[in-house]
């Protein structure tokens, strides 16, 4: 029998045990490949409030609903404590890069995010929820202006139907 590693498990295993309430299970799989940065809790209480301020969290959400919102706030923070690596859909990609296209994320990129959730989920069940978010923010800053100018261009050959 194996003896338990208990090095440095304290406040990872705080973080670990409020993500498994928040997005239901971790699959033991991803867990073992997950690392974290270890920070003090002051040092959380400024990332979230950095991660509010940059998607302009009062006001989206008024238009999203607050519950939505702190999902996203979660998410995002989830991926600023991640060292390692991350999975974007079926792709294990350095956090570090997943990190840098997170920091780019506003408020626009939110409703992008929520506007195709609610278009996907019209059309087949998203089976895995977190999957789906980390990769629709992922490629938010991304395909934003591509998907916007394709409505517009949409919009005027049809004369605003749908």
């Amino acid at each position: 029998m194996g003896t338990k590693n208990n090095a440095n498990i304290g406040f990872e295993k705080q973080i670990w045990d409020a993500a498994c309430v928040l997005w239901g299970h971790i699959p033991a799989a991803e867990y073992n490949n997950y690392q974290s940065i270890n920070l003090q809790s002051d040092e959380i209480d400024d990332l979230r409030e950095d991660v509010k301020e940059q998607i302009s969290y009062d006001y989206a959400c008024t238009q999203f609903g607050e519950e939505r919102v702190d999902s996203i706030v979660n998410l995002i923070m989830e991926v600023c404590l991640s060292a390692g690596s991350i999975f974007i859909g079926k792709h294990e990609l350095p956090a570090r890069q997943v990190k840098n296209v997170f920091q780019k994320i506003n408020i626009e990129h939110l409703r992008y995010v929520f506007d195709s959730l609610e278009e996907s989920s019209r059309e087949k069940k998203i089976r895995n929820m977190k999957s789906y978010l980390l990769t629709a923010l992922y490629n938010a800053p991304i395909t934003i202006d591509t998907y916007y100018a394709s409505e517009v261009n949409y919009d005027m050959c049809n004369g605003g139907e749908n």
